[in-house]
């Protein structure tokens, strides 16, 4: 059964970035992104930091972020699935609203936070 995600552009803390939030449980996954996992062409990578898992009221929100940190706002939305169960591999397919196909989320190798999206050559651009 498909989870939700979300994806945030977070501004007005350090550069302008994207955060990638998919539920799991009862907390988000999350990860900063520094380009817009939607505009990511086919085959494309984009840097990824692993940041603590957040809280499910994300799903829904928009504005300031607690102690000075930005703002949030919603700039995708929608279901995913994960395929496999590896750690250091997070393969996922997105059913957003800009949001489409398959996607990986890999570990940079012996680097905890560090983290590379790629979006699959075969995902709808």
């Amino acid at each position: 059964m498909p989870d939700a995600f979300v994806i945030h552009l977070h501004t007005g803390h350090g550069p302008d970035h994207f955060d990638l939030m998919l539920q799991r449980g009862p907390a988000l996954a999350t990860w900063r992104v520094e380009a817009d996992p939607a505009a990511l062409a086919p085959g494309a990578e984009a840097p990824a930091v692993r940041l603590p898992d957040h809280r499910t009221a994300y799903l829904t929100y928009e504005g300031p972020v607690r102690r000075g940190r930005g703002r949030v706002r919603r700039v995708d939305a929608g279901t995913y699935e994960r395929i496999g169960a590896d750690d250091d591999v997070w393969e996922i397919v997105l059913s957003g609203h800009g949001c489409r196909g398959r996607y990986a989320l890999r570990r940079e190798a012996g680097v905890a936070d560090r983290w590379v999206l790629r979006r699959h050559a075969d995902a709808p651009g």
